[in-house]
Formats: C-alpha cells, sequence, structure tokens
C-alpha cells in the first residue's frame, strides 16, 4: 500500500444500482437513508470496501471512519516462508465513483507478519501513511496483541488528520498529521498484500505446498461520518482470480477466491452529519503457483 495502486486497478462495472437495505436499529432522532452499490472494481493485491456520501445526486464530505478488528489469537502459518497481511482504514479526496479512491488516500493500517514455525516470533506493525510519505511506523511482537480487539479511527480536523490506534488491553497511540490537507469524499476498510521490495509477502494462511490458503479478519463493527446526505454510495474491490502474483524471484501464487462480505448495516442521517455503521469480513481463498 506505500506504492501508487492505479496500475494495478481495474474497474468492472460502473455505477451498478443495487440497493442494500439497512438491517439495523436507527438511533433516535435519525432519518433512515438507502444504500446503493455504485461501483465494482478489481485489484491485484486488494479487497474491501469505499463509502461516500451523497445529497441530492452530490458528493458531500465524508470525513470520519473508525473499524474495530478481531486479531486472530494466533495467525497460521505452516508454510516455510514469512507471510503478511495488512487491515486498512482511510480518507481519500476522491468519492467512490472515481477509481482513484483506492489509489490517493490517508491510511492507517496495522500490517501482521507471521514466520515459519520454530523461527522467529511472529509481529505486527502499526502504520501512517500518504502515497510515498510515512507518518508513523511502529513494529513489535504479536503476542502483546494476539486475541485483542483493535480500533483504528481517523478524522479529517480541518487542518489536517487524527489517528488513533487502542486495543481492548489498553493500547492508545496517537499520531497528527498536519502535512495533508484535503477534504475528503471517501471512506475505505482494506485488506491487502504487503509488499516486500519488488515483490509481495505471501498472505497470511495455513499454507502447505501445492495446496490452498483460506484465512478471514472480522471487522467487528465500523462507524463512517459525513455532512448530512439522502443516501451512501458504496464501492467493492475485489481481487483478480487467477492472475499470477509474485512473492519472491521464484515464487508465486494465485487467488482463487475473495470478497469482502458487508454485514447488517445501517445509514442514517441528521440535521448537521450523515453516518453509516455496520460490521464486514475479508476472507480470501489462494493457491500455490510454480
Amino acid at each position: 500500500m506505500r506504492k501508487s495502486l492505479l496500475a494495478l486497478l481495474t474497474l468492472s462495472l460502473a455505477l451498478l444500482s443495487l440497493l442494500i437495505t439497512p438491517t439495523m436499529a436507527l438511533n433516535s432522532g435519525g432519518s433512515q437513508i438507502p444504500i446503493y452499490l455504485t461501483s465494482v472494481y478489481t485489484s491485484s493485491i486488494l479487497q474491501g470496501l469505499g463509502f461516500s456520501f451523497n445529497n441530492s445526486n452530490n458528493w458531500v464530505e465524508t470525513n470520519y471512519i473508525s473499524i474495530t478488528i478481531n486479531l486472530p489469537s494466533s495467525p497460521p502459518n505452516s508454510y516455510q516462508i514469512n507471510n503478511a497481511y495488512s487491515i486498512i482504514a482511510g480518507l481519500s479526496p476522491y468519492p467512490v465513483s472515481n477509481i482513484n479512491i483506492f489509489n490517493n488516500l490517508l491510511q492507517a493500517y496495522v500490517e501482521l507478519f507471521t514466520s515459519p514455525p520454530y523461527t522467529y516470533p511472529n509481529e505486527i506493525g502499526f502504520v501512517v501513511s500518504y502515497g510515498s510519505t510515512t507518518f508513523y511506523s511502529y513494529t513489535t511482537l504479536y503476542s502483546s496483541f494476539a486475541g485483542t480487539q483493535l480500533t483504528i479511527t481517523i478524522s479529517y480536523t480541518g487542518n489536517g488528520f487524527y489517528v488513533q490506534f487502542s486495543d481492548s488491553n489498553g493500547f492508545s497511540h496517537s499520531v497528527s498529521v498536519s502535512s495533508v490537507n484535503f477534504v475528503p469524499y471517501g471512506a475505505l476498510i482494506l485488506g491487502s498484500l504487503v509488499p516486500n521490495g519488488n515483490y509481495y509477502y505471501f498472505p497470511i494462511g495455513n499454507m502447505l505446498p501445492n495446496a490452498s490458503v483460506n484465512f478471514s479478519y472480522t471487522i467487528s463493527s465500523f462507524t463512517i461520518q459525513g455532512n448530512p446526505a439522502t443516501s451512501v454510495g458504496m464501492a467493492t474491490i475485489s481481487p483478480q482470480y487467477g492472475t499470477p502474483i509474485y512473492v519472491s524471484s521464484t515464487g508465486w501464487f494465485k487467488w482463487v477466491s475473495g470478497s469482502p462480505t458487508l454485514i447488517n448495516p445501517t445509514a442514517y442521517t441528521y440535521t448537521n452529519l450523515a453516518r453509516i455503521g455496520g460490521s464486514m469480513q475479508i476472507s480470501y481463498t489462494t493457491s500455490q503457483l510454480y
């Protein structure tokens, strides 16, 4: 995610008018607004969802995102290489109708690193970045966060962005970014491969030679806020199935399946803001290639 993704993205379908009916109870005083799937994209390294608020056919500011990730107690890795995957929250100056929403974003994310059994301990990294500029990067032992709920929050302040990482065991760290100051029109929740030089790490999973990997991450809750709106636009991005992805000069894999699953979304508007909330699942199946 620290390099440009524009060349890795393709538009599969635009302006698909699929209405998603919110099913969770609305907060008192709010008016329910619909959620429309407006764009479907594919990528060699990404999957996830983007959201934008729309007011009478005009995209409006989307200025806050918070996601809570259920970190697995022990990410599996029976394959004799280092594996990694990242879970990302982001705000973008582009709405969901523009493919650049996935290419241009202020992002805060966790990188999960697993090592082959009996070699090195697993690690977790915390990163805040925009384009090629990294504002914060910290890596530590995964065991300190195993099995916890980790929350990532990004707020647009009008003069930049405020980012906070926190978990259910009392960990908390905040980062202020004042050198980046765009008005955000899109919010994103993504899963991504992690760069490894000119290649990528193999995605985390219980990989054995000539076998497939199945793994999933649960976003137990998310909240996205913006200006008052009459509807929410949503974009999905999914892996390009069957496309070889190189993880070293001699190793590669392909995506077999994988798509973000949105669970019980709800959207409503007040006089001073609009909000969407729910939960989601990021899962994938991969197969090793030689």
